[in-house]
């Protein structure tokens, strides 16, 4: 009996002496998690809707084959502050490597039949740091029409998007992004 008092005795100086005599440690107020970081959708497709006529610049000369099959041909627009970037990524140079683009660029895959008429749009929008870190903080998304909320079928971070635009696929040193031949550039000096 008198060897139980001494083990009950050096328990209860154990949780003492371990600061667990309230049923747990005080280690200070939990950290706060970081707030989930979004891309705000509705402004994105006010931006993008008028892309033809204000703040986007059309980077190819001529519609060209699309990779993607989800149309026949493409020609590619960017935000006018990152059109001069975008120029600089040539899809022929497996060695480049660019500083990435800052949030809130925006480069436009507007999709066309074979008869050259407007078929859609591939959608690429670079969010805050923490969106999408795996592949550069890039939003997709794909309008099956005119930019809507009710033509975009697919948006956030698309896995066909994803898969193609992939380390694996030597983009991320291009920050994700694939180029236009320089034959096909409507820029002067390329």
């Amino acid at each position: 009996m008198k060897q139980t008092g001494i083990w009950i005795g050096f328990c209860a100086w154990a949780l003492v002496a371990c600061g667990d005599a309230g049923g747990g440690t005080d280690a200070g107020p939990e950290p706060e998690a970081e707030p989930e970081v979004t891309v705000d959708e509705e402004a994105l497709i006010d931006a993008v809707a008028n892309y033809q006529q204000a703040g986007f610049v059309k980077i190819n000369d001529l519609p060209y084959t699309s990779q993607h099959g989800l149309a026949d041909l493409v020609n590619v627009y960017v935000s006018t502050a990152d059109a001069t970037k975008y120029r600089s990524v040539d899809p022929a140079d497996t060695d480049q490597s660019i500083e990435p683009f800052g949030p809130g660029a925006t480069i436009i895959k507007e999709h066309l039949d074979d008869l050259g008429e407007f078929d859609g749009l591939l959608v690429m929008y670079k969010a805050e740091a923490g969106y999408n870190p795996d592949v550069g903080d890039w939003w997709w998304g794909r309008f099956t029409g005119a930019p809507a909320a009710d033509t975009l079928a697919d948006s956030g971070k698309v896995g066909f998007c994803i898969s193609c635009h992939s380390e694996t696929n030597d983009f991320a040193d291009t920050d994700y992004v694939g180029g236009v031949e320089r034959s096909n550039l409507d820029a002067p000096g390329f």
